[in-house]
C-alpha cells in the first residue's frame, strides 16, 4: 500500500504551467538530458499514458502541435484506439531540437529510444527520471494536464484522456481547497 500512496496526487494538484517552469531550470547539455526534459514535457502536454509515451514514433507527431498517441490493446477491445493529444509551443520547440539532435532513422523510430537502440526506453527508466527530477511518479504528469483540461472542458478532456466514460475521467478532477471553498459559499 506504501507505493500507491508514492503517486496519489495532493489534494491542491499543480497548475502545468509550475511544472513547465520547473522543467525550464533543468539543463540540456547532453544528449539525455534534453530527452527527459523532452520526455517530460510530452508527457505533461499530453495526459499521455507512459505506455503510449514510450510507444510513440516519429510518424505520431502529425502536426507541429499533435501527437497522435495509441492505446495499447487490452484482449476483448477490438479495434487499437488512437487519439490526438496537443503540444504547447515550448514543447513543440523542444521536439524540434531532439529531432534535429537525435537524427532518427527514419519516421517509424520511437520518439524515445532505448540507449541500446533495441527498441523504446524501458519503464523503469521513465519511473527513475520523473522521480529524479520532479519528486513524483510519472501517472502525476496525466493528473495534472486531465484535471487542468477537466476544469475547463469534461468532454474535451475525455476524449484527449482516451476513456470510454465521463466516470473515468472525473478520477482526474481533483479540486483545490479554494475551488472547493467558493462551492460551499455559493451553495449557502
Amino acid at each position: 500500500m506504501t507505493s500507491l500512496t508514492n503517486w496519489l496526487p495532493p489534494a491542491d494538484i499543480p497548475d502545468p504551467s509550475t511544472i513547465h517552469g520547473k522543467l525550464d531550470g533543468l539543463p540540456r547539455r547532453t544528449m539525455s538530458q534534453l530527452r527527459d526534459v523532452v520526455l517530460l514535457s510530452v508527457m505533461l502536454d499530453s495526459g499521455g499514458r507512459v505506455s503510449e509515451i514510450l510507444n510513440a514514433r516519429w510518424e505520431d507527431w502529425v502536426d507541429k502541435d499533435v501527437l497522435v498517441l495509441t492505446t495499447l490493446k487490452r484482449r476483448g477491445l477490438g479495434k487499437t484506439p488512437r487519439r490526438e493529444t496537443f503540444l504547447t509551443p515550448a514543447t513543440q520547440a523542444l521536439l524540434a531540437a531532439y529531432r534535429r539532435r537525435y537524427k532518427p532513422n527514419n519516421e517509424r523510430s520511437y520518439i524515445f529510444p532505448s540507449s541500446r537502440n533495441s527498441g523504446h526506453l524501458s519503464r523503469r527508466a521513465v519511473v527513475n527520471t520523473v522521480h529524479r527530477l520532479l519528486k513524483f511518479h510519472p501517472h502525476m504528469l496525466r493528473h495534472i494536464r486531465i484535471n487542468a483540461l477537466a476544469h475547463t472542458d469534461l468532454a474535451s478532456a475525455q476524449r484527449i484522456a482516451g476513456h470510454a466514460s465521463l466516470g473515468s475521467t472525473g478520477v482526474y478532477l481533483h479540486p483545490s481547497l479554494n475551488e472547493m471553498r467558493q462551492v460551499f459559499k455559493q451553495s449557502n
